[in-house]
């Protein structure tokens, strides 16, 4: 009778590129999973309050009118330029338009942004301030002080 000379048992070299397979595919799903949670976290982070201010006015006043935004302790100094003022227009309108655009501004940043506690808004024409604004939350008014140009 003749002896088998074939081993039984399974073959290690079919398993160790098995093997070496799922640890490849594994490690690039890893790596793919945890580059796709950083690009998500990074998108649902909420942009600078700089940001938010100057967007809020920009999106009552005009784009490109905010000319410069600071923010300190709770307190906002933005200044821009006034969408509605005509240099020949009546000193009564005038004001009048100055005022509505900054109560606009004061209260759109009040309005919409919880940690700040006082805003301070300038209104400007062609480089020449004509108004400032000053809110505060829980004050029912902006207190708006005019230029003499357009008193």
């Amino acid at each position: 009778m003749a002896r088998a000379t074939k081993r039984a048992g399974v073959e290690l070299g079919p398993v160790i590129i098995y093997v070496a397979i799922v640890v490849v595919v594994s490690a690039g799903i890893f790596t793919w999973d945890y580059a796709v949670r950083k690009g998500e976290e990074a998108r649902r982070r909420p942009p600078d309050p700089q940001v938010v201010a100057r967007n809020l006015v920009e999106n009552i006043i005009g784009r490109g009118t905010v000319t410069s935004v600071k923010l300190a302790g709770g307190a906002v100094e933005i200044a821009f330029n006034s969408a509605t003022y005509k240099p020949d227009q009546d000193k009564a309108k005038a004001r009048e338009f100055l005022q509505a655009e900054l109560e606009l501004a004061v209260t759109a940043i009040l309005g919409q942004m919880a940690e700040v506690q006082q805003v301070k808004a300038q209104v400007a024409h062609g480089g020449k301030k004509l108004a400032e604004g000053t809110g505060s939350r829980g004050q029912q008014k902006v207190q708006v002080t005019f230029d003499p140009s357009v008193q």
